[in-house]
C-alpha cells in the first residue's frame, strides 16, 4: 500500500476545499437571483392590490347596500316600518353576537324566529301577520274610536277601558296612522298614550315639510 506524502494530502485537501468553495458560491448566487425574482413579484403583487384596493371598497358598499335594500324589503313583508331597521339591525347583532351557528337576519324575525320572542319587537308581531299583498293584516284601532282630547275628553280614561301596549305599538306602526298629517297624528298619539298609559314620545310622529 503507497502513502501520500504531506504535499499530495495538502493538494487533495486544497482540491476539496475549492470545489467546495466554488459550489457554495453557486449556490448563494441562486439563492440571491432567487430572492430578486421574488422580490420584483412582491412588488408587481403590491401594485396590483393597490390598484384593487377603490374597487374592493365599491365592492363592500355595493354588498352593503344590497343587504340593507334587501333587509327593507323583509320588513316591509312584516309591515314594519323601513325606519326601524336601525334599531332592529342593532338588536339582531346583539342577541346573535358570539353564536356559533347565528340566524340570518330573516330568520331571526321569521316565524318561530328568535326576534319574535325579543320583548322590544313584540309590538310588530303581536298583532298580526303579513297578507298578501306585503302589508301586515292588523285590526288597529281608527281615529274616530280614539278618544277626541279637542273636545275635552277626560283627563285620564280608565285603563281597564284602554288598549294594550300591544294594541297601540301596532296602531303607531301603522299605515293608517303614517297616513296622517302631523296635526292628525300629534292628536292621535296623545290619545293612544292615554288609552294605554305609556309615553311614546314624538319619535313616532312623521316629519313633515
Amino acid at each position: 500500500m503507497s502513502e501520500f506524502s504531506q504535499e499530495q494530502v495538502d493538494q487533495i485537501v486544497k482540491e476539496r476545499l475549492d470545489r467546495a468553495k466554488t459550489k457554495h458560491a453557486e449556490q448563494l448566487a441562486a439563492v440571491r437571483a432567487e430572492a430578486k425574482l421574488a422580490g420584483a413579484e412582491i412588488v408587481k403583487l403590491r401594485e396590483r392590490v393597490a390598484a384593487l384596493e377603490p374597487f374592493e371598497s365599491q365592492v363592500g358598499e355595493l354588498r352593503g347596500q344590497i343587504e340593507r335594500a334587501t333587509r327593507t324589503q323583509l320588513l316591509g313583508t312584516l309591515g314594519i316600518p323601513a325606519d326601524a331597521l336601525g334599531d332592529i339591525e342593532a338588536i339582531y347583532q346583539s342577541r346573535t353576537a358570539g353564536l356559533d351557528e347565528a340566524p340570518t337576519f330573516a330568520d331571526f324575525l321569521a316565524e318561530g324566529g328568535p326576534g319574535r320572542e325579543v320583548p322590544l319587537l313584540a309590538g310588530y308581531f303581536s298583532a298580526g301577520a303579513p297578507s298578501g299583498d306585503g302589508t301586515t293584516a292588523v285590526s288597529v284601532p281608527s281615529p274616530a274610536s280614539l278618544p277626541d282630547l279637542s273636545r275635552g275628553a277626560p283627563a285620564s280614561a280608565p285603563r281597564s277601558s284602554g288598549m294594550s301596549r300591544e294594541d297601540a305599538a301596532a296602531f303607531l306602526t301603522s299605515p293608517e296612522f303614517r297616513s296622517m298629517t302631523r296635526e292628525q297624528q300629534d292628536e292621535a298619539l296623545r290619545a293612544v298614550e292615554q288609552q294605554s298609559g305609556t309615553s311614546y314620545g314624538s319619535r313616532w310622529l312623521t316629519p313633515r315639510a
